[in-house]
């Protein structure tokens, strides 16, 4: 379609009615994921924390300069009261979920934001973390025990979303994401409605108010490419953004 055309090899943003990604997009980026060689690479994280109806989840971007791409993991934290109720759950298998390593169940009707803090400075102890940007929301419960890590806040608005969420459409969709075909963020890929505003900004809503519709890893993954732009010195814009 022209829109595609436009976007992925002219670098220019279009509107669109379209689906944001389709998963035959998101599949681009499905080869596996070197974890000897994501320690060699600089990485910035996303945050988005929850504690009791959606998901919690850390993102990570690497940026590989000498293959010209960026690698992603992500981990989800959700309770186990909403993980084991078919009604609080929205019928997501998250001990499925869980087994394959992608998220953490924790005990009670809240997630344990022990375990989450614990979880980040275990990736700071084994990769290169340059920064971490998280939504202040609860963010007291986590981002002041996180010592000797750069935390910088992280709006949820049009202003702090929109660049990052159109550069990470298009690395998307040219296969310049390295996600390992991530389950979780698959299924969230689909959940993924758009908002925009009078000036074409755009930030990652959920499509319907349901419990199977999340898109928290997605808002995380964006965070995190988000704080590669903010500091990362050589990260240059990937895209020209206009109206046409």
């Amino acid at each position: 379609m022209i829109n595609t055309f436009l976007r992925l090899h002219l670098n220019i943003w279009t509107a669109s009615e379209e689906r944001w990604v389709t998963d035959e997009e998101f599949m681009r980026g499905a080869a596996p994921v070197d974890e000897a060689y994501l320690k060699t690479l600089p990485c910035y994280a996303g945050m988005d924390l929850s504690s009791t109806k959606d998901l919690t989840a850390v993102a990570l971007i690497f940026r590989d300069d000498a293959n010209d791409c960026f690698y992603l993991k992500c981990h989800h934290f959700v309770n186990e009261d909403k993980a084991k109720n078919k009604s609080f759950s929205g019928g997501v298998d998250y001990y499925t979920y869980e087994r394959l390593g992608m998220v953490s169940i924790t005990d009670g009707n809240v997630t344990d934001m022990l375990a989450v803090r614990h979880h980040i400075m275990q990736l700071a102890e084994d990769y290169d973390l340059q920064a971490l940007a998280y939504d202040r929301y609860i963010a007291h419960l986590v981002v002041p025990f996180l010592d000797n890590i750069e935390c910088q806040p992280f709006g949820q608005g049009y202003a702090s979303m929109s660049y990052p969420t159109k550069q990470f459409e298009v690395l998307l969709c040219k296969g310049q994401v390295i996600h390992g075909g991530h389950d979780v963020l698959r299924w969230q890929m689909g959940c993924v409605h758009l908002a925009r505003d009078e000036a074409d900004n755009i930030k990652v809503t959920k499509k319907k108010n349901s419990e199977s519709q999340k898109v928290d890893g997605i808002v995380a993954s964006i965070m995190a490419m988000g704080c590669y732009f903010n500091n990362a010195q050589e990260a240059e814009p990937l895209l020209q953004v206009i109206n046409l």
